[in-house]
């Protein structure tokens, strides 16, 4: 006989298109979520490991109760709550029949437990997303498109594939652009046919098509996605970025604020932060940020490029061509594009030396000209 069940030990898993989270007694379904009593999560753990076949009242006292003695009201107490919630929160994901005089079992369309490979792909996805490469992350894309085939049902694994393929349409070449577009609208979708809240595809849709014009259309569909989900990272992220985006950096403030106190250390947040702190005029904040992220991550392009436009733009060019220079930091760039940086970051040098030429020696002045 199966021993007690302990919820901490159990893994996710999945009962058509909802999603059952034992450790944390969450269940997710097309219409919502919902906690769960612990003993309510226990009876449908033990229902879903019998796969399709029936439990005895007994079996369900020894996994659920420890084997105490409980009268027949708790458990039809706990079998009506789990109906209530199939039709309430997971309608037609799953439904429990009594079996006469034998016991009561689980009926589902699917059921399978979370595969360590979906949740592998799950992970690589939301990292490369927080890593905010400014290039397609092949690599994530294609373990994601892996996974939905595998897992046509995970509305995670669809939602974080729009994300991703969102991010590749704004940095892949002109010729493949349009195709990354045509997935993310694709894997949006099939993530809000399984789950109507997915929070992740909402904010990918609504952030695809180019803001110009669009602004008013984006800033409802992502309030739309956080009044259903106000934790949602991508929707909170890409919230922030509208609203500096439309000109109120001060109300981005909170949101980026609150993104960086729950990861810190994220790539694509702290190279934003440069952005928003230099629109805000936060200079010395905005070097702190900008000189821990270089330390952080060294030759992240995004990071790279934000510490090199704020120098620049700031009036120190002359630091900024010696980033430029100092190969042990710079990304991968392209011989012409590098060329262009250098040279460009060298007019504009000149040209900010020239505004302070008066205040200098002559000596100094040449002396930074031919260094330039």
């Amino acid at each position: 006989m199966a021993g007690v069940i302990k919820l901490s030990d159990e893994r996710d898993f999945r009962l058509g298109s909802a999603t059952v989270r034992p450790s944390l007694c969450q269940l997710a379904g097309s219409a919502g979520s919902c906690t769960l009593e612990p003993r309510v999560m226990q009876v449908l753990v033990a229902l879903a490991r019998a796969r399709g076949s029936t439990l005895s009242r007994e079996d369900l006292i020894q996994q659920c109760w420890s084997g105490r003695l409980v009268g027949e009201d708790s458990i039809h107490r706990a079998i009506s709550q789990l109906r209530q919630l199939s039709r309430g929160v997971a309608p037609g994901a799953f439904g429990v029949s009594t079996i006469s005089r034998v016991g009561y079992r689980l009926d589902a369309a699917v059921l399978m437990e979370t595969d360590q490979d979906l949740e592998d792909a799950l992970r690589a996805g939301r990292n490369s997303w927080r890593m905010g490469k400014a290039a397609p992350d092949m690599a994530a894309i294609e373990t994601l498109r892996t996974a939905v085939k595998r897992y046509p049902e995970s509305a995670e694994a669809w939602g974080i594939l729009a994300l991703l393929c969102r991010q590749a349409a704004e940095y892949a070449p002109p010729e493949e652009c349009a195709g990354f577009v045509m997935e993310c609208e694709r894997a949006a979708s099939h993530a809000l046919r399984i789950d109507q809240r997915n929070a992740d595809a909402m904010a990918a849709s609504a952030m695809l098509a180019p803001l110009f014009g669009g602004w008013m259309d984006a800033r409802r569909r992502l309030e739309q996605a956080l009044a259903l989900n106000r934790e949602s990272t991508a929707a909170l992220h890409d919230f922030a970025m509208l609203e500096m985006a439309t000109g109120r950096p001060s109300a981005a403030a909170p949101i980026i604020e609150a993104l960086l106190e729950r990861d810190p250390f994220a790539p694509m947040l702290l190279y934003k932060r440069i952005y928003h702190l230099w629109t805000l005029g936060r200079l010395d904040e905005m070097d702190r940020v900008a000189d821990r992220a270089m330390q952080l991550w060294p030759g992240h392009t995004a990071i790279w490029l934000a510490r090199l436009f704020s120098l620049i733009g700031t009036g120190r060019a002359i630091s900024a061509l010696a980033q430029v220079d100092e190969a042990a930091t710079r990304p991968e760039i392209p011989p012409a594009a590098l060329t262009t940086l250098r040279l460009t970051t060298s007019v504009i040098a000149q040209r900010q030396l020239g505004e302070i030429a008066p205040a200098m020696e002559g000596d100094a002045v040449r002396a930074v000209v031919s260094s330039a």
